[in-house]
């Protein structure tokens, strides 16, 4: 594929395609003077400054829940008295690993407010993306003691966690009073809908 044409001087590599895609986000509203003001600022453009832990682009705060301390031995795959159903893709991609022991600690639980895939969720709170990881005894933590603060009827409650380098999402429903539990990789461009007010978990 040709290289793109660089139309900005110096070191930058500013291509014309970025610029005209850009302006097309400044057009529609996608990007406002708020969000070019960050950028220039060199702060994170998608959280709404002066709100951190009320709400950000894409989410809104909840409440903070403290979960209890955990063994790093524990994982998603091994937890069938927690789930009902445990994506195989869990064991497939090379999730099944062991992580770090715990100490009590607080997360925060989020619902979504805009449509968004999982780069622009979770990237639109402040922390570095890796911060907001719970490790997977975590996950089954808040999974078995907090139940109630997981979105109910069917739609998702999604949790960041790292394994092997790599980060993936894990997203739990409640069906039928079990809880089914899927996985994808963070790179996953698929499109959540706000309308039914998803869930993020953090911390």
């Amino acid at each position: 594929m040709a290289a793109q044409k660089v139309v900005v001087k110096g070191s930058s590599g500013v291509a014309a395609a970025q610029l005209k895609d850009l302006f097309r986000q400044i057009a529609d509203g996608s990007l406002t003077g708020d969000h070019l003001q960050a950028f220039l600022e060199r702060r994170n453009p998608f959280v709404i400054q002066g709100a951190v832990g009320v709400h950000t682009t894409h989410l809104r705060h909840l409440q903070s829940v403290t979960l209890a301390a955990t063994s790093g031995t524990a994982t998603i795959t091994q937890s069938g008295d927690v789930f009902g159903y445990i994506d195989p893709d869990f064991a497939g991609w090379g999730t099944d690993q062991p992580g770090v022991d715990t100490p009590e600690a607080p997360v925060d639980v989020y619902e979504q407010t805009k449509n968004g895939n999982f780069p622009q969720l979770f990237m639109s709170l402040p922390d570095d993306l890796r911060s907001l990881c719970l490790t997977q005894g975590q996950i089954v933590e808040f999974c078995r003691e907090h139940r109630e603060q997981l979105r109910q009827d069917g739609y998702a409650t999604l949790f960041l966690f790292e394994a092997g380098g790599e980060l993936f999402v894990a997203i739990v429903n409640v069906f039928d009073g079990q809880l089914r539990v899927l996985v994808l990789r963070f790179e996953c461009d698929g499109v959540w809908n706000a309308d039914r007010r998803h869930r993020v978990v953090v911390r």
